[in-house]
C-alpha cells in the first residue's frame, strides 16, 4: 500500500517523463478545438485559422468509421459438453451486454476511437456502481493519464496508474474538510485549483491530494500530499484499462506530423488575407512640392471611411501590394503533403481526387488509405474490450457477489429479461470480443456480407448475425422466410382470381381483410376460406361429394370445398382413390399396342 509522499514522488517523476506526450497531445487538442493562434510579427498581430481544420475533419472521419460497427461478445462455457455450463456462459455474456448498454457503449466507443486516433491513448477506468449494484466504466482524458511503464508493449493494464485532475478548494474543504486544512490556509480562496490525483493499482485504491508549492515551499506545516481516501482492491486487478495505438517506441497520434504544417498553411494564408485588404485600401502618402511644406487641412482619412483628405502644398499618391504569386501554389502543397501524412482523403469532405474517374477507383483509393488503420484501432479496442470486461466482472463478484440483480438486455441477440448472482453465474472472468469484419464500417460491411452470402460462401443466418443493422437474427430470418411464403401465398389467390377457381366475391373478401381489418395475408385467406366453407355448408353439399361416405354431417362446413373447386380434395374426407389392378393391366397393353401400330383384339 502506497503512501501519499510516495503517490505524489511518482506522479512528478511520470509527469517529467511524459511532458513531451502531454504537450503534443495539447498542440493536437488545441488544432482540433480552433485555438491555435499563428503569430505575425512582421505586421505585429496575431490571427486566427483562415484555413480549412484538416485535423478536425480528419480526427472525426476516422472516430465514426471506427465506431460505426459495434464489436460481438462471447463468452466460451468453461465446460461445452454440460449445459448447465453453456446456461452460464450465455448468462455470462448477456450480463455484459447489458453492462455495456448501461454505460452507453455506443457513444463512449465514439469518443474513444477520437482519442485513440488523435491522443494514441484511451484509457478508462471499471469502478463499481453501488446505486445499480453493476460495474460501470468511466472513461478517463488521456491528458491527466499517467500509467507506469509495461514490458509488453501490447499489455493494455499497465501495474499501476495514476489520473490526475483539478479541483478547486472549496471542493476539498467539502468533502475533506481535514485535509483541506494541511494543504492551505483558511484565507485562501476556495476557487484555486488543486491536482488531485487518482491512483490505482491490484492492491489499492486511493485518492491523494497535492499541495501548492506556493505553501509547502516556503516552510510552516503545509503538505505536500494528503491523503483523501483509500481501498483496497478487492479484485487483484489493476482496474485501468490503457490502450495505446501501435507505434515504434512511443506514443504518436495519427495527425502528429501534420501540426506543423497546418500551422505554415495557416499563417500563409494570413499574410495573403493581409495583404488583399492593403491591396483594396492601399497605403497613402503625402509628398510636399518643390518649395512647399505639404500639410492635411482635413485627414488623413482611410479610404474605407468614404471621406475626402484635404491638403495643401503636397501631393497623395497610393501605393497598391500586390499578394505573392507562389502563395496560393505553397498553399496547395502543404495542404496535400499534409493529406498524405496524416491519410485525409478529399472524400472525407465531400471532394473527389482529380485523378479519379470511376467510383471503383475512388472505393479503391478510399479503402486503401483508411480501411487497414480502421481495422489496427478496432482490434486494439477489442482487445481493450476484453480485458474490461474481465475487470468488470470481478468487481461484480468482488463487490456485489451475492447480490442478485434483475435486468432487461435491450442489445443484439440478447433481448430479454436477465437475472443473476454474480457468485453463483459466473464460473469463469473471460469473455471474447471481435468485431465483424475489423477495418469495415457499416457501409463497406453491408458489401463485403452481400458478396459472401452472394457467392455462397457464407449464409444468411450468418450475414445476419453479422450485421449491425438487425437486431434479432433469427426473428429477422422468420420474417424472410414468412415474407416468401406471404408472397407465394398473395401470387397463388392471383392466379386462381384470373382463372375463375376462387369467385370474385371471395377474392373481394380476402382484400377487404387485408385493408380494412389489417390482417396478413395468411390470416385473411384462412378466414375467408372458413366464411365460404359456411356459407356452403349453409345451402347443399359440394358436387359429387357423398357427405355420408365423408363421415361428417352433410351441414358440416368441413364438408364443403371453401375457396377451392369441388372435388380437388379440400372437403373433409374427399382423396383421390387408387386405380383397381385392372386398369392397370389395360393401360400397359394399350401402350404395347401403341407400339406395334396393332389394333387391340375384338372384345378386349
Amino acid at each position: 500500500m502506497r503512501t501519499a509522499e510516495q503517490i505524489h514522488t511518482l506522479y512528478m517523476d511520470r509527469q517529467k517523463g511524459r511532458s513531451k506526450v502531454i504537450q503534443r497531445m495539447e498542440q493536437v487538442r488545441d488544432q482540433y478545438n480552433g485555438d491555435v493562434v499563428i503569430p505575425l510579427p512582421e505586421m505585429d498581430k496575431a490571427g486566427g485559422m483562415y484555413v480549412a481544420n484538416l485535423l478536425q475533419q480528419g480526427l472525426d472521419h476516422y472516430g465514426r468509421r471506427i465506431s460505426s460497427v459495434l464489436p460481438q461478445v462471447d463468452a466460451p462455457p468453461v465446460n461445452p459438453r454440460t449445459e448447465a455450463s453453456r446456461n452460464k456462459a450465455d448468462i455470462r455474456r448477456r450480463a455484459v451486454l447489458s453492462w455495456w448498454d448501461a454505460d452507453r457503449i455506443d457513444l463512449m466507443l465514439r469518443r474513444r476511437a477520437r482519442w485513440l486516433v488523435g491522443y494514441a491513448s484511451a484509457p478508462v477506468v471499471v469502478r463499481p456502481n453501488f446505486d445499480l449494484g453493476i460495474p460501470c466504466r468511466h472513461p478517463r482524458n488521456p491528458l491527466t493519464c499517467f500509467p507506469a511503464p509495461t514490458v509488453n508493449p501490447e499489455d493494455v493494464r499497465p501495474p499501476d496508474t495514476i489520473f490526475a485532475v483539478q479541483k478547486p478548494l472549496g471542493w476539498v474543504r467539502r468533502n475533506y474538510p481535514q485535509a483541506a486544512l494541511g494543504i492551505a490556509p483558511q484565507d485562501c480562496s476556495g476557487d484555486k485549483k488543486f491536482t488531485v490525483l487518482e491512483y490505482n493499482d491490484d492492491e489499492q485504491i486511493a485518492m491523494v491530494v497535492c499541495g501548492s508549492p506556493e505553501y509547502y515551499t516556503n516552510g510552516g506545516d503545509w503538505s505536500k500530499a494528503v491523503l483523501l481516501e483509500s481501498e483496497e482492491n478487492r479484485t487483484g486487478l489493476s482496474l485501468a484499462i490503457v490502450p495505446g495505438r501501435v507505434t515504434l517506441d512511443r506514443p504518436a497520434g495519427q495527425f502528429d506530423g501534420i501540426l506543423g504544417m497546418l500551422q505554415m498553411q495557416a499563417k500563409l494564408m494570413a499574410l495573403e488575407v493581409m495583404a488583399v485588404q492593403r491591396g483594396v485600401f492601399p497605403d497613402t502618402y503625402l509628398i510636399s512640392r518643390p518649395n512647399e511644406e505639404a500639410k492635411f487641412i482635413s485627414g488623413p482619412h482611410p479610404g474605407w471611411t468614404g471621406r475626402i483628405n484635404q491638403i495643401e502644398g503636397g501631393d497623395i499618391r497610393e501605393i497598391n501590394i500586390n499578394p505573392g504569386f507562389a502563395t496560393n501554389q505553397t498553399n496547395d502543397r502543404i495542404e496535400r503533403a499534409a493529406r498524405l501524412e496524416a491519410g485525409i482523403s478529399p472524400e472525407f469532405g465531400g471532394e473527389s481526387g482529380t485523378n479519379i474517374r470511376t467510383g471503383r477507383r475512388g472505393d479503391a483509393i478510399l479503402s486503401a488509405m483508411v480501411d487497414f488503420p480502421v481495422q489496427e484501432a478496432q482490434e486494439t479496442l477489442a482487445a481493450s474490450l476484453e480485458e474490461e470486461n474481465r475487470s468488470a466482472i470481478q468487481v461484480a463478484k468482488a463487490w456485489f457477489g451475492n447480490r442478485p440483480v434483475s435486468v432487461y438486455v435491450k442489445w443484439k441477440g440478447a433481448k430479454g429479461n436477465l437475472d443473476y448472482t454474480p457468485n453463483k453465474d459466473f464460473d469463469s472472468e473471460y469473455t471474447q470480443v471481435t468485431y465483424p469484419m475489423a477495418g469495415a464500417d457499416v457501409q463497406n460491411l453491408t458489401i463485403g456480407v452481400g458478396q459472401l452470402v452472394g457467392t455462397e460462401m457464407m449464409s444468411k443466418d450468418t450475414g445476419r448475425k453479422l450485421h449491425p443493422w438487425i437486431d434479432d437474427p433469427d426473428l429477422e430470418g422468420d420474417k424472410v422466410k414468412a415474407e416468401g411464403l406471404e408472397a407465394a401465398v398473395l401470387a397463388g389467390i392471383q392466379q386462381k382470381a384470373n382463372t375463375g377457381e376462387i369467385p370474385i366475391a371471395d377474392v373481394a373478401r380476402i382484400t377487404q381483410l387485408i385493408v380494412e381489418n389489417n390482417l396478413p395475408p395468411y390470416r385473411a385467406v384462412l378466414q375467408a376460406q372458413e366464411e365460404a366453407q359456411k356459407r356452403q355448408a349453409a345451402q347443399q353439399p359440394a358436387e359429387g361429394v357423398d357427405p355420408a361416405a365423408l363421415g361428417v354431417a352433410p351441414d358440416d362446413p368441413a364438408a364443403q370445398p371453401g375457396l377451392a373447386l369441388p372435388g380437388q380434395g379440400a372437403e373433409a374426407g374427399v382423396a383421390i382413390p387408387e386405380p383397381e389392378p385392372s386398369l392397370g393391366n389395360l393401360d400397359q397393353l394399350l401402350m404395347q399396342l401403341r407400339g406395334t401400330g396393332m389394333r387391340a383384339p375384338a372384345g378386349a
